[in-house]
């Protein structure tokens, strides 16, 4: 990002200055120098191209190894906690089998989504933070749904006496309500989101309108030139896509420290 800031930047200015030029001096040499300018850049982004789809492939791949060997370290450490605990364990009603099972299948997931490719959001984020500011001087699963689990194994695992009791309606309407608290706070949480992406949205939006306002003003008063004040905006302007992207991750830091620090209370 920072390198397509500097490319843009340098094409943007070399068009603009050499077309002004053209049209106050009427020198055809200008756009010969202006079209020299724009292949060369041109040019220069399809080689940058072809580099960032390498690095970007193995950034994806490294990162994605990482996270399926997390994944499966955590699974393996999970199970071999379950195996090691007494009878008694299992007959508390929050420890049911599918209480259990969906904490080992969902627990593991969100350790290794902070770790694995949100990581590599995030060093890519503090990357372009710092290029660009030397030019200028990147709620997923609920623990709720373990009750509902729980209640099903329940059910399952006694349907003799749940069948000569006749509970099956019963049991399936109690079924029925458990996931709705899931529901309501997946619904809520999709709201807040929406807003906070529309608000960010808007931010990003507003920092555009005013850094062409305050550069406008700087380049009338004559403190800097048109090229100083494009590459300032082209590297504002793309870290902030990029570090608005990546931060995304932090939202689910407390559901993985969470999720870790269940899994190793199981011993």
């Amino acid at each position: 990002m920072p390198a397509s800031a500097l490319l843009v930047t340098g094409m943007i200015t070399s068009m603009t200055e050499q077309y002004g030029q053209y049209h106050s001096s009427g020198d055809s040499s200008h756009l010969t120098t202006m079209y020299n300018d724009v292949e060369l850049y041109g040019i220069l982004y399809l080689v940058g191209a072809a580099i960032v789809a390498i690095f970007t492939f193995m950034q994806v791949y490294c990162f994605k190894f990482m996270e399926e060997k997390i994944t499966t370290r955590l699974r393996n450490t999970n199970f071999s906690g379950l195996c090691r605990q007494n009878v008694g364990f299992f007959d508390e009603k929050e420890n049911a089998t599918g209480a259990l099972t969906a904490d080992l299948a969902t627990n593991p997931t969100k350790v290794s989504l902070l770790s694995g490719e949100s990581q590599s959001r995030a060093f890519q984020a503090v990357f372009t933070l710092v290029a660009a500011l030397q030019m200028e001087s990147s709620g997923l699963i609920s623990d709720d749904l373990a009750i509902p689990g729980a209640h099903a194994s329940e059910v399952l695992s006694n349907i003799r006496t749940v069948a000569a009791l006749g509970i099956e309606k019963k049991s399936v309407d109690v079924f029925d309500e458990l996931p709705a608290e899931p529901l309501r706070k997946g619904s809520k949480e999709a709201q807040v989101n929406g807003l906070s992406l529309g608000f960010s949205s808007f931010i990003m939006m507003a920092t555009y309108a005013l850094i062409f306002w305050y550069g406008a003003k700087k380049i009338d008063d004559g403190s800097i030139g048109f090229t100083e004040m494009m590459r300032t905006l082209m590297a504002i302007t793309m870290s902030i896509q990029i570090v608005s992207s990546a931060s995304t991750f932090l939202g689910d830091a407390p559901k993985a420290f969470k999720a870790g620090s269940t899994i190793f209370a199981i011993r």
